[in-house]
């Protein structure tokens, strides 16, 4: 989660062209990240630190996030 408040939560629907069905909002990244597959997460953080260079936002450390992504889909 530290991409998308890098990002302010932004939609990456729009910026995606609707590829990654990411909506605006610190709730649906969350519910996002949760029920997506690894995959879908994966896809998504790369178009993420696409639009943080675009943007020029500094793009957060990721590595916490992955390992915990990992857990999380261990459970599954």
């Amino acid at each position: 989660m530290k991409i998308g408040e890098a990002l302010d939560y932004r939609s990456l629907a729009e910026y995606t062209r609707g590829i990654v069905k990411l909506e605006q909002g610190m709730e649906a990244w969350s519910s996002f990240v949760t029920f997506q597959g690894s995959f879908g997460v994966l896809t998504a953080t790369q178009y993420a630190i696409d639009l943080c260079k675009a943007l020029a936002v500094e793009v957060p450390g990721l590595s916490g996030e992955v390992k915990r992504l990992v857990a999380h889909t261990q459970l599954w």
